[in-house]
């Protein structure tokens, strides 16, 4: 169990607000995003700074020379060559906007795919209770979460993004995204690995396990925003990119942690199939009558 300084127990405090909750909440999967209003109830706000900083990630630092390189760009009038006067669909704003985050990657180990992947660890997730039929058929597979940008190495899933065509980041929408759908794809991702955003604003989720069974989300405490008017080229777009360079060094540090692991329990008929962290929650759907 997580323990608090104050003598708090995380996981009991996301048991009671998941018995409380009507609607699906990220706490039914044992996910805890600090950055949640509704915690604000059930934990202090020291406990809340607490929960934050333990173990807290951070984003490597992008090397000198390419932000040297960055500068150079200060006072380009480019801007206007790549933002079209129109309504952008989704997948505009995928190609136009954040294509740049697929070049990053050129050069790395990190697979990049754009456009309505399937997870294929939120799949196993879902199919995860399927077994041969008996007295009862085999139960239909289920698709996967399907993303706007997934992250792979090999066999594993490192991340995921989504991408949307309004700008307003306090939308429905955006709180569904990435309320709900990027951390519980996320840990998916993350219990796979174990076991083997909006519009022109962008953000950054991190999802790791600092204690016990609870995974903790990390997030910037606002979106950056894309340039929209030549004036802002340097100071918005070059702060999208170091996220974007310090995003893809996190990910190959857990490639290199992947591939420096050791696989001797995989000989090992002794040892549980099963992990620490519990798997996620997914709600029941009925079918109503037409």
């Amino acid at each position: 169990m997580w323990v608090l300084s104050t003598g708090t127990v995380v996981e009991e405090r996301m048991k009671e607000l998941a018995l409380k909750c009507i609607y699906e909440h990220l706490c039914h999967s044992l996910i805890l995003d600090p950055s949640d209003k509704n915690w604000e109830k059930d934990f202090t706000t020291e406990e809340l700074a607490e929960i934050r900083s333990f173990k807290a990630p951070s984003i490597p630092l992008m090397p000198m020379n390419l932000e040297i390189y960055l500068k150079s760009y200060f006072n380009k009038n480019i801007i206007n060559t790549y933002l079209k006067k129109r309504t952008p669909s989704e997948a505009d704003i995928l190609q136009q906007v954040w294509g740049f985050i697929d070049h990053c990657y050129d050069a790395s180990d990190v697979v990049v795919s754009l456009g309505k992947k399937g997870s294929r660890s939120s799949s196993e997730d879902r199919n995860n209770d399927r077994a041969l039929a008996t007295v009862a058929p085999i139960q239909r597979k289920e698709v996967g979460t399907k993303v706007d940008i997934l992250f792979t190495f090999c066999a594993y899933e490192l991340g995921t993004a989504e991408v949307g065509n309004l700008s307003d980041v306090s939308s429905t929408k955006t709180f569904q995204k990435s309320g709900i759908k990027c951390p519980k794809t996320m840990k998916s991702m993350f219990n796979n690995i174990l076991m083997s955003y909006p519009s022109l604003s962008i953000n950054l989720l991190i999802m790791d396990s600092p204690s016990s069974h609870a995974c903790r989300i990390s997030k910037l405490p606002r979106f950056l925003q894309y340039p929209t008017i030549p004036a802002s080229l340097m100071r918005d777009l070059s702060l999208s990119i170091k996220l974007v360079w310090g995003t893809k060094k996190l990910m190959e540090n857990v490639t290199n942690e992947i591939t420096n692991a050791s696989k001797a329990s995989c000989l090992d008929f002794t040892k549980p199939t099963t992990l620490p962290i519990p798997p996620l929650f997914t709600p029941t759907t009925t079918k109503k009558n037409q």
